[in-house]
């Protein structure tokens, strides 16, 4: 009996023992399993940290590339948007100035027709005129040939056509001459002064100037109206010293002692 509980005592100092030491091993096992485990994380966890400053370090780099793409293309974008302005604003230039050839070229095609007309007008009178020309010319003449038949009633009435009638033509100053001259022959000596008269104020720069003087003296001398009659060879003296007219009005003063 003795013995078994001695055994028994034995047994249990042993299971003790061994398991006491068998639970330190563990725990030592365990705790270098754990430092392991530790290293490792640490590790994992140094890893981490490269790979996230890496992925940072990319992420910053690709966003900044991004955002130099988008400035790139918002400054090309904004480049496009104002040339397309300036192309609005040309296209619209060019329709102002489609829009000023378009009334211009109204303008000319209106000014082209008005020279139409005007250059169909200048026919018509270069026609009339060279028509006129000839007539006033025929009549003229016709009427120079009466006067020098002495039919001064109808070379009257010829050189009257010629004033009222064509007061344009190169004859109409020789007309008022020769009218007057014709009346001075049918002694009608009023209308002589009435017809030369209108020759001096309507030409006064007329060839026939220094004549139309000599024969108003005349028809003055007819009527007996020396007090005018000297005052007019003193002005065809003054005006044409050196003329035939001006010789016969110092002759003629000196004969009549005015």
């Amino acid at each position: 009996m003795l013995k078994i509980n001695i055994f028994i005592i034995v047994f249990i100092l042993s299971f003790f023992t061994f398991g006491c030491l068998a639970t330190r091993q563990d725990i030592m096992n365990t705790n270098l399993e754990m430092l392991e485990l530790r290293k490792q994380l640490t590790e994992q966890i140094s890893k981490n940290i490269s790979i996230n400053l890496e992925l940072k370090k990319l992420f910053i780099e690709e966003f900044e590339k991004f955002q130099t793409i988008t400035a790139d293309l918002r400054n090309s974008f904004d480049n496009q948007t104002t040339k397309f302005s300036n192309l609005d604003g040309k296209i619209d230039e060019g329709n102002t100035r489609f829009d000023d050839i378009k009334i211009n070229n109204s303008y000319i095609n209106d000014l082209n027709n008005k020279l139409a007309l005007i250059e169909e007008k200048l026919y018509n009178i270069s026609i009339s005129t060279s028509n006129n020309l000839k007539n006033s010319e025929e009549i003229y003449q016709s009427a120079r040939e009466e006067y020098a038949r002495g039919n001064y009633d109808l070379a009257i009435e010829g050189f009257k056509n010629i004033i009222t009638n064509f007061s344009d033509s190169q004859f109409v100053e020789n007309a008022y001459y020769d009218l007057s001259i014709s009346f001075y022959a049918k002694k009608e000596y009023d209308k002589v002064l009435e017809n030369v008269n209108l020759l001096i104020s309507k030409f006064p720069e007329t060839v026939l100037l220094s004549r139309a003087y000599l024969l108003k003296a005349k028809a003055l001398k007819k009527l007996g109206d020396f007090t005018n009659l000297k005052k007019i060879y003193q002005e065809i003296i003054e005006k044409f010293p050196m003329s035939e007219e001006a010789k016969v009005a110092k002759d003629d003063m000196d004969k009549m002692r005015l």
